[in-house]
């Protein structure tokens, strides 16, 4: 009975070995989800499968950290950080206390896509405006930016990142906002349609608002999205012709205090996280060299800044440098992990009008992310 104890004991040890790193993103379509992407594609070279896991978003990202305990990375937004340390909210209280920082990464720059009734951001009052889903990071740094400069809008939490870009060409929103490291891939397939007899009448019009507010800049950096930035395939058409000033947040790996209740799994997790921060540091330059034409990676990569400062404490798993030591030689494409071939790039063509307009109309997500039920999210607001 012993002898069959120990064995079981080991096996589910091994198991659980064997078992990937859970780590949820954002959107699928969205910066996040690619850099995650990106990042499960090198970490196999240090010992570490990563499933990369649809979300809403930044909120919905650190909620599944804490009450998942299948999930032990996330992505999440500095000023999101900030607004959970602002929380009165025992249960974010409690979250926060035990968030920890794995490594800052880059900067996501707020994007305001209008159309051509409003000119400038204080146009946007009385306006549909569509500032992410709860859940998101979207909704609290355009909640937050709404709230500085005064403006009332008549705001849309409803729909994802997708469904609101739909929703703006249809003309059922008047503006949306956007928090991702540029380019995203659903304006850049906006660039596409240009070309398109059928569908560049639903993408006239629609321009970047400038964000230029002192107002808005002890809590944000200053950034910028440039006329190279977003660029169609056959360089006809840009998002912009001029540097559109704007602000950015920073988007962080983070992780978790792990419990102390099972020294071996925790060991184990510590390792990974380890073992990751290391994977990201060491091949920072394969990544943002932008890979192979047939293994790319994120052009956001080439911005990425390992020492930004975040106000958030470092994982011990990071500065104890748990993560076993091991010589690996430089990086060449063919070790690194191919992407799915079946993913689809996500741009809005003739069949998705039809189908994004119906589900429009009941105002009911579209995207294959994972929604959470609102009330869960109630105590990380």
């Amino acid at each position: 009975m012993i002898r069959v104890s120990f064995l079981l004991s080991a096996w589910l040890l091994a198991a659980n070995a064997s078992a990937a790193t859970n780590m949820p993103t954002g959107a699928e379509g969205g910066t996040y989800h690619a850099i995650g992407v990106d990042i499960s594609r090198i970490t196999p070279l240090y010992g570490v499968d990563i499933n990369v896991i649809s979300s809403v978003g930044s909120v919905d990202n650190i909620r599944q950290l804490f009450k998942n305990n299948e999930v032990d990375l996330s992505l999440a937004q500095s000023d999101v950080i900030a607004a959970f340390k602002k929380s009165p909210q025992a249960t974010t209280q409690s979250a926060i206390q035990n968030l920890r920082l794995v490594l800052p990464l880059y900067q996501e720059e707020v994007h305001i896509l209008a159309n051509k009734s409003i000119q400038t951001i204080s146009d946007l009052a009385g306006k549909r405006v569509g500032v992410g889903r709860i859940g998101s990071g979207t909704h609290i740094t355009a909640t937050n930016i709404l709230r500085l400069l005064k403006l009332k809008t008549l705001p849309n939490n409803k729909l994802s990142p997708l469904d609101a870009y739909k929703a703006l060409l249809f003309g059922e929103l008047d503006a949306v906002f956007f928090v991702s490291g540029k380019p995203i891939n659903f304006i850049q397939g906006m660039l596409e349609m240009n070309d398109r007899q059928d569908l560049k009448s639903y993408v006239a019009g629609i321009h970047l608002l400038a964000i230029e507010d002192d107002r808005l800049n002890e809590s944000y950096d200053i950034a910028s999205i440039d006329p190279n930035d977003y660029v169609s395939k056959n360089r006809k058409h840009k998002l912009t012709n001029i540097s559109i000033p704007t602000i950015s947040v920073t988007a962080a790996l983070v992780t978790r205090v792990f419990p102390d209740d099972n020294k071996w799994v925790t060991g184990k997790r510590c390792r990974e996280i380890g073992r990751v921060h290391r994977a990201i540091s060491n091949r920072l330059h394969f990544l943002a060299s932008g890979g192979t034409a047939k293994n790319k990676f994120h052009p956001k990569w080439a911005s990425v800044d390992l020492k930004h400062p975040i106000d958030l404490e470092v994982s011990d798993c990071v500065k104890a440098k748990i993560a076993t030591k091991k010589v690996i030689k430089a990086t060449t494409s063919s070790e690194i992990v191919a992407p799915d071939q079946n993913k689809v790039e996500v741009h809005l063509n003739a069949e998705e009008i039809a189908e994004a307009h119906c589900l429009l109309t009941t105002h009911k997500p579209c995207s294959s992310a994972t929604i959470p039920d609102d009330s869960t999210l109630e105590p990380l607001l």
